[in-house]
């Protein structure tokens, strides 16, 4: 979506449209004073850890969500001989995966071993994947 001009906003959970200066303002809510007054009782304490939180926002919403935006490729040296595995993919994912490896100088293979990795320690195969990691 940056490609095409939008960033996400946090505070609108969704995609807006860059144009000149973005601010960072919130726009203010009226809450009740009474519902503030119940608050504010025995909330001074998590007052610092909560304006460390709100200071880290972006990288909260970073780490929760899996999005990594740091630039690196995590390239992984996996033991074992290569073995060819014919996969059927939508065209379109395919013609992004050879673009993607010709941009950024990394075969398909190492794309396609990289996300597999990252797939299997996310969707239950963690412990294995690290052990096959460890030993290497």
């Amino acid at each position: 979506m940056k490609n095409k001009g939008f960033e996400w906003n946090v505070y609108r959970n969704n995609y807006v449209k860059v144009v000149g200066k973005v601010s960072d303002e919130l726009e203010a809510v009226d809450l009740p004073q009474e519902t503030f007054a119940k608050a504010k009782d025995g909330i001074e304490e998590y007052l610092p850890f909560l304006r460390f939180l709100y200071e880290k926002r972006d990288e909260i919403y970073k780490l929760l969500s899996g999005v990594k935006e740091d630039g690196k490729i995590p390239r992984y040296a996996l033991p074992g001989l290569a073995r060819t595995k014919a996969t059927y993919m939508s065209d379109i994912v395919a013609k992004l995966t050879a673009e993607f490896s010709r941009e950024k100088n990394v075969t398909q293979r190492e794309i396609m071993e990289a996300a597999l990795v990252e797939y299997l320690q996310k969707y239950g195969f963690k412990r294995e994947i690290e052990a096959l990691l460890k030993n290497l």
